[in-house]
């Protein structure tokens, strides 16, 4: 603050002194001392840009308002100079509002993209790679401070926070879509290998069902594959945090500087379901049961006949159920 006062002292000594002591010349010379002591000291930084959507275009749509306002309120207000600021000030909201949509229209646009290309995976695995630096940060040989380790992993921790909040909704209607599809053509598969279908249409049922199931399933096994591997990579950190703190008395720190390693990088589908392998255990697990006791059904049902002439149905035997 002194070096900002010393300043603007040594530019007002230099300006030359206003004559016929005019107000707005005085205080003109003190605006720009004060303007140029601050861009001297404390340097030029561009204001934030509040709106994403306001450009050139926009801002030459409002200086022609600006400047059609002035000369309607500094000169005689005639109808022809009301009505041109007017038709400014409409043809800046239309181009405002056309803005907006524009900004929207490409948001939702990366929205969709988003969901498409499934960015969530490269993102986690933007984080895995970065808890993989972390680890070899910790064994390398240059011993590194062990606040600066634990900075690191919250940071890392919140960026996985952010990660798992911006795309838990959409994890969760994927990993229901392909659950749904999947176990259909499991079943469908099961079917056709069982010579449920007649023989030309078995044959197109094993194979196109066999590929959708394929493909649906290794999706979901990749995707719980690389959060439980980022979620393992971080308790695999703090274990070596924990032996580090403890084996290194030149490491050691305060109780108060521990907790923050309890933080817990991991994933989840809405918080319906984690994304780690308990849970794809269980999927699995149940997506097997329903599939056996649907064959049950299914074979018992096509093997049942119906005599439509006495209005009896033939069983299969005892020997059939085993």
């Amino acid at each position: 603050m002194k070096d900002y006062t010393d300043r603007v002292q040594e530019l007002l000594e230099l300006q030359p002194k206003v004559e016929n002591g005019a107000i707005e010349a005085e205080w003109n010379k003190i605006k720009d001392c004060v303007v140029t002591a601050a861009k001297d000291i404390l340097g030029e930084r561009s204001p934030n840009q509040r709106n994403e959507w306001f450009d050139d275009e926009c801002a030459r749509a409002t200086t022609s308002k600006n400047k059609a306002y002035q000369r309607m309120i500094q000169g005689r207000r005639t109808r022809g100079i009301q009505r041109e600021y007017e038709d400014r000030r409409r043809h800046e909201k239309k181009i405002h509002r056309r803005k907006k949509r524009e900004l929207d229209k490409k948001e939702i646009d990366e929205l969709q993209e988003d969901y498409q290309s499934n960015r969530f995976m490269i993102l986690v695995r933007h984080l895995n790679h970065a808890l993989d630096s972390l680890l070899r940060k910790m064994d390398s040989s240059e011993r590194s401070n062990t606040k600066e380790l634990i900075k690191n992993y919250n940071d890392l921790y919140e960026v996985a926070k952010l990660f798992n909040d911006a795309y838990s909704l959409q994890n969760l209607v994927i990993l229901t879509h392909h659950l749904f599809v999947g176990t259909f053509a499991l079943y469908y598969f099961f079917e056709a290998v069982l010579h449920l279908y007649p023989a030309d249409v078995s044959y197109k049922k094993y194979y196109l069902s066999s590929l959708s199931a394929l493909f649906y399933f290794v999706m979901i096994i990749l995707k719980f594959t690389l959060c439980q591997t980022t979620k393992s990579k971080a308790e695999d950190f703090k274990l070596s945090l924990y032996d580090r703190i403890s084996s290194d008395p030149d490491a050691s720190l305060p109780l108060s500087a521990i907790p923050p390693i309890y933080k817990e990088i991991k994933f989840s589908a809405f918080n319906v379901v984690d994304l780690d392998y308990q849970a794809l255990n269980s999927i699995v697990m149940t997506i097997v049961t329903y599939q056996v006791i649907l064959l049950q059904f299914t074979t018992v049902s096509s093997h049942v006949e119906v005599d439509k002439g006495s209005n009896t149905t033939k069983i299969p035997p005892l020997e059939y159920y085993g």
